[in-house]
Parts: structure tokens; C-alpha cells; sequence
């Protein structure tokens, strides 16, 4: 009863698209983000940082979330 009163007031959203889902994230965002995942993990060195491993680039639905956040 509680989890129902609480999906009233706060439904569980897509953290993407901000469609209701009870999984927190839907089967279509789910798959693009699964498109934008890269097999190899990148290791790029510079003056900066010794290493730098990352699973995205820096564009489309992840760069959207990234300038929200």
C-alpha cells in the first residue's frame, strides 16, 4: 500500500526520457544507451592525467544528461 501511495506522489520515471517505468529506465533509452556503450575501453594519455578510461562519447542522450546534471 505504501509503494502505491508513494508512486502517486512520485512516480518512478525514466531517468532519460521521463516516461513512467517501473524499471527507472525504459526499453528504448535502455537501447541506446546500450548502442552508445563501446566494447573497448579507451585509455587516453596526455599532460594532463596518466589515464582516462571511459564508456561513452561525449554526445547525444549521455551529453544531454551530463549538462542537466
Amino acid at each position: 500500500m505504501l509503494e502505491f501511495v508513494l508512486d502517486f506522489f512520485y512516480p518512478p520515471v525514466c531517468g532519460f526520457c521521463n516516461k513512467i517505468n517501473k524499471n527507472w529506465i525504459c526499453k528504448n533509452c535502455n537501447k541506446k544507451i546500450n548502442s552508445l556503450i563501446r566494447a573497448n575501453k579507451i585509455i587516453y594519455k596526455n599532460k594532463y592525467f596518466e589515464e582516462l578510461i571511459y564508456l561513452f562519447d561525449y554526445n547525444g542522450i549521455i551529453r544531454d544528461k551530463i549538462l542537466d546534471y
